[in-house]
């Protein structure tokens, strides 16, 4: 709520504002965001590009960790590369890093 008060309140100034934040108040402001979906693919092509196959994702639940997760998702799967998340059971976070090392 405060928050949402402080978007109304810099919308009701005469100076320009947007939020880099979230698109939370965007019927309140212009909203900046980086493309998550860009960013994903991104990431599975550098991956990929040297010769990583078996990739690990450590994120946050939903919002732009999702999207992301989901572009690096479809990358990979484009290259038949599973992504192994923390939710499964193997490989260990010490066998990920050891196959990144």
């Amino acid at each position: 709520l405060a928050r949402r008060k402080s978007a109304l309140t810099m919308r009701r100034t005469a100076r320009p504002a947007v939020s880099l934040v979230s698109d939370e108040f965007a019927d309140l402001l212009p909203t900046v965001r980086p493309d998550d979906h860009a960013a994903g693919r991104l990431a599975g092509e550098e991956l990929l590009s040297l010769g990583f196959r078996r990739i690990g994702w450590f994120g946050v639940e939903g919002g732009w960790s999702a999207r992301r997760r989901a572009a690096l998702t479809e990358r990979l799967a484009e290259a038949d590369v599973p992504l192994w998340t923390a939710a499964r059971a193997e490989p260990t976070w010490i066998e990920l890093v050891e196959i990144g090392s």
